[in-house]
Formats: C-alpha cells, sequence, structure tokens
C-alpha cells in the first residue's frame, strides 16, 4: 500500500516525463487508481482480449481506442478520503456571460435537428457544443483532487497521453461492467436541475426520452439466453443535474463473449447518439460543426484483474506484478460513457456538453439544460 503523497508522485513524475497516464476513482469508493505506462507509444486494442485502461472516440468506426496496457505499465492504488464532509455540488456559482454568437449557433442547431425529427425518420438525436473557460489553475492533479472531492458519486477520472492530450471527467453513465459471466448496465436521460429534492415531477418529454433509451438497450439485448432483468424508473443525481435512470442486469450466455462485440452493440447509446442510431449519427457527424473527439467515447478498465480491497493491508493493484496470474483469476471490465467532461488546451478548458433532442424539445430549454451541464466542471475550475 503506497500512502497519497508517494501515489501523487508518481504521477508527477509521468507528468514531468510527459509518460502517458490514469488517475481515476469510482462512485461511492475511497480508493484511487492508476496506470502508469512505461514508455510514450500508443497503444490501440485489438481484439479486446488485452488488459488496461481503454479510451475510445466517439465516431470509433475506423479507429480502434487507445489503451495503457497492463502488460507496458505499472499500476498503483491508495486510499483516498475526501477532504470535506459536505457536498459542493449543490454550491452556486457565478455564470460567466455567453457570448450571443454561441447561442445563436447553438439554437439554430437544435431548430434544425428538431425539423428533421418532425420531417424525417429520426425519433432523437442528442447533439452537443463546446465552451472554453480560461484556467485560474495551473496543476493538473490539484483540479483534479477538487474534482475527486465533489464528485464522489461519479467515476472520475485524469486521462493524458502525450501524443493526445489530457481529459478530464466526473460521468454519471455506465456503458456496461461485466464480472465474469455478469453484466450490468444502464439507461440514462432525462435532465432537470436538482433544486434541493430528489422528490420532483418529470415531464412527458423526459420520461419518452429516457424510455426511448431502455427500449434501445433491450431490443439490442433481448435473448432469452441473456435473462434481462429490468429495474424501475428511478431519479439520480449528478452534482446540480438530475436524470431518469433504469437497471438493466443480464448473464452473458458465453463467458468468452468478445467483449467488443457488446461493445459495438452498445456504442453509441441512444442517451449520446440518438435513434435510429445510424440516421442520428449521420446527422450529429454532418451538422454539430465540430469534433467531439473522446466527449460520449467510453473508457475505463478492460479486463482488469479482480483483487479485493478491503483494508490497507490487504492486496492492491500496485501489487499485480508479484502476482501468478492464470486463466482461472476472474477479470473485471467497467466503462463508462465519457460524459461531464473536459479536454485540457494549453491554459484553457475546453468543456464538452449536449443534450437529447425529441419531437416535444423545446430550443430554449435545451440550451439552458446546457449552461446547467457545464456547471459541473465549473465548479472545480472558478
Amino acid at each position: 500500500m503506497i500512502s497519497l503523497e508517494d501515489f501523487f508522485d508518481r504521477i508527477q513524475y509521468q507528468i514531468k516525463n510527459k509518460l502517458p497516464y490514469t488517475i481515476y476513482k469510482k462512485a461511492d469508493e475511497n480508493v484511487l487508481h492508476s496506470i502508469l505506462q512505461n514508455d510514450n507509444k500508443l497503444y490501440r486494442v485489438k481484439n479486446y482480449s488485452e488488459s488496461g485502461f481503454i479510451f475510445s472516440l466517439f465516431d470509433n468506426e475506423r479507429i480502434n481506442p487507445i489503451i495503457i496496457p497492463l502488460s507496458n505499465a505499472k499500476p498503483f492504488s491508495t486510499f483516498f478520503i475526501p477532504s470535506e464532509a459536505y457536498d459542493k455540488s449543490a454550491m452556486i456559482i457565478n455564470e460567466p456571460f455567453h457570448f450571443p454568437l454561441r447561442k445563436v449557433d447553438y439554437m439554430e442547431l437544435l431548430n434544425k435537428a428538431l425539423n428533421e425529427i418532425k420531417t424525417g425518420d429520426m425519433q432523437k438525436v442528442v447533439v452537443s457544443r463546446t465552451e472554453k473557460v480560461d484556467l485560474k489553475e495551473d496543476s493538473i492533479i490539484t483540479i483534479f483532487k477538487k474534482l475527486a472531492n465533489t464528485y464522489t458519486g461519479a467515476f472520475v477520472y485524469l486521462w493524458y497521453h502525450p501524443k493526445v492530450g489530457t481529459w478530464m471527467g466526473a460521468t454519471p453513465e455506465t456503458l456496461f461492467k461485466i464480472n465474469d459471466s455478469e453484466f450490468n448496465t444502464m439507461a440514462l436521460a432525462g435532465t432537470q436541475p436538482f433544486q434541493g429534492s430528489m422528490e420532483v415531477e418529470w415531464g412527458e418529454k423526459e420520461i419518452m426520452e429516457q424510455q426511448l433509451v431502455v427500449d434501445d438497450i433491450v431490443n439490442k439485448l433481448n435473448s432469452e439466453e441473456f435473462n434481462l432483468q429490468i429495474s424501475s424508473r428511478y431519479t439520480v443525481r449528478a452534482g446540480n443535474i438530475l436524470h431518469l435512470r433504469t437497471d438493466i442486469k443480464g448473464t452473458l450466455p458465453d463467458s468468452n463473449l468478445n467483449i467488443g462485440e457488446l461493445v459495438n452493440s452498445l456504442h453509441p447509446t441512444p442517451a449520446v447518439c440518438g435513434l435510429p442510431a445510424e440516421e442520428a449519427k449521420k446527422f450529429i457527424l454532418k451538422n454539430e460543426g465540430y469534433n467531439r473527439k473522446y466527449y460520449t467515447g467510453y473508457l475505463g478498465e478492460l479486463n482488469i484483474p479482480d483483487f479485493k480491497i478491503k483494508n490497507e493491508d490487504d492486496l492492491l493493484l500496485d501489487e499485480i506484478e508479484n502476482e501468478e496470474l492464470d486463466e482461472s483469476t476472474n477479470k473485471k471490465s467497467d466503462l463508462y460513457v465519457n460524459l461531464r467532461c473536459m479536454e485540457i488546451v494549453g491554459h484553457k478548458a475546453v468543456l464538452y456538453v449536449g443534450g437529447g433532442i425529441t419531437k416535444d424539445s423545446d430550443a430554449e430549454k435545451e440550451w439552458e439544460e446546457t449552461v446547467n451541464k457545464t456547471k459541473v466542471m465549473k465548479k472545480v475550475l472558478f
């Protein structure tokens, strides 16, 4: 078990030497994980049998995800206790002035999406935008610590590769989790601001939008072999935002199922692309007017050996290299949708934000929704 100070000293070594690394913390856990690559080579997933941390583009049809492979990296873990007991996510921040042109452009995109839905075959499309913010804090590690302290209920990460750049985020959405032959996924959609209570009313537009996501996932995985179990719809909180969520779990019919097949079935989800997926994706790539890059892609652990962490004396990931792993070692895959994220470019943070559009959407409200969503990242920047 390494100390928190030693943990971040090793990260600083990676930063100084421009070597790839990732730091991450899972929702409601008090453990920080890191995987530190030994060289600066850009590795890519070949067949999803590899072990490591993967990072995928939204539009991944022509290029496979990047991986920081355990075969050429050192994993470390340490305990991380949030330093402040109160919930920072409820804080009110002063919203900077939005340049009129930014809103005008996005409203034009929203209205174009609404028109396409009303006249074409799309039921839903997720359109997005970026917003640049000046960094007041030079230390990327300090920003990450603020993120981990603030959003304890999200998957929080910091990822860097010298040939790609630096990304950071706190995402509430799981693509899927696999443990042995069991898998879990979720349908997350619908948005309204958190105003002090989880007991809220949801409109028909938000309920329909979320049900579209549920139906799409179930249709893609609909087989008696999967033994699907579907929860009731319920409200969850992600910082200053509320969403509707349904949990879906099942059993893989073949323990040797190629994870890539499951990825291709679920990505991109209706929550980040739309329905039908092919038409929605075409609309996005043609009309958004910028490259999403890794926003609304997926990231996380791929085939990581399952070591239980119960207390400071237990085996941690930093001891993997001393363990003899064989084919019987249970491995887990935890993949997340890259939402509520930002890209660090020089002394600026590029925030990525979007929302789902259906026939009942109101363009002005959709704009305000993106404004609320940017506050997730702005809370750790201002």
